[in-house]
């Protein structure tokens, strides 16, 4: 449980602009191009590599390569995508240490990404899929999608609570902006609070 995140609930669209790039075609050439396998060089509490492709977009002054379990290439969009940036550090609740993009090679088991209790939040920047893929485990170990309004490509959810883990469909593409930093408590609470209004159909509640 996060004290700033509201109780016994699970994951939250959040009320803020969808998170685009600037130019699809740009994009699509820079990624396709320098995306590279993201390679686990550290130890945690989960016993798997995560089978990801992608790259890091933004790295604040306070990203330390040293505390990251993964290596990844990075690239600069500040001033490749400067629209895409400037909507993630005016929107996302946190102080951002770094932006990774990552497209999943393999369909990802129910985990949970953190040994202790942390609020993630993560945009679906891309996908081919029609029906929802990221799913939660409930009580019951049924798969509880995350459903998505048409106004948002952003959620946030507790990796504390219910484990999380991702179905893979052959020759569908997708990628997902993951972001690092520290939440804003005042802003999450905030944010939390007006998106479960707005959004309230698409609310998980903790089971």
């Amino acid at each position: 449980m996060i004290s700033f995140f509201p109780a016994s609930i699970q994951s939250i669209p959040l009320d803020i602009p969808k998170i685009a790039v600037d130019d699809v075609n740009r994009w699509r050439d820079l990624y396709m191009s320098a995306r590279r396998p993201l390679t686990k060089t550290g130890i945690n509490h989960n016993g798997f590599d995560g089978a990801w492709v992608g790259m890091d977009i933004y790295r604040g002054p306070n990203y330390d390569a040293s505390k990251d379990i993964y290596t990844s290439p990075y690239v600069d969009c500040s001033e490749l995508f400067p629209k895409m940036i400037k909507t993630i550090l005016d929107h996302i609740p946190m102080d951002i240490n770094c932006v990774r993009c990552a497209t999943s090679v393999l369909p990802f088991i129910p985990h949970h990404d953190y040994s202790t209790p942390i609020l993630s939040c993560r945009t679906l920047l891309t996908d081919q899929n029609t029906e929802p893929n990221f799913f939660y485990i409930n009580s019951k170990n049924e798969k509880v999608f995350q459903r998505m309004p048409t106004e948002t490509n952003t959620w946030m959810y507790d990796d504390s609570e219910m484990m999380h883990g991702s179905d893979k469909k052959p020759n569908l593409f997708k990628a997902l902006l993951m972001y690092y930093g520290k939440p804003n408590p005042a802003k999450v609470t905030e944010l939390a609070i007006r998106s479960m209004a707005r959004f309230s159909e698409y609310v998980i509640k903790v089971d």
